[in-house]
């Protein structure tokens, strides 16, 4: 392994890529001129969210249907005291997917 001295550079230790190439312009760069922003132009979110509130229905669907098919369903947490209550603890699976 190659040591460093605390005043050399890292550009100058090959290390095990090996030298590290100096950045450079190439020929078309004085040709190029930066980016203008356009501050009367904004950006539309809108239709983003027309094509990923399907999308998030189709996958939240999937997630409760494998929950269903994996064991999760409907509960009765108080069978004694209350049994018309019941909960489905199929959205549980994609609920505790999300969540991270």
């Amino acid at each position: 392994m190659a040591a460093l001295s605390a005043g050399a550079s890292s550009a100058m230790d090959p290390g095990l890529r090996g030298p590290v190439p100096a950045r450079t312009a190439g020929p078309g760069a004085a040709d190029r001129s930066p980016a203008v922003a356009r501050p009367d132009r904004t950006v539309r979110s809108w239709p983003l969210l027309v094509l990923a509130a399907p999308a998030a229905a189709e996958v939240w669907s999937g997630w409760v249907g494998i929950a269903q098919k994996t064991g999760f369903g409907l509960v009765s947490p108080l069978p004694g005291i209350l049994p018309s209550l019941h909960l489905d603890t199929s959205i549980t699976l994609p609920v505790g997917v999300t969540e991270r």
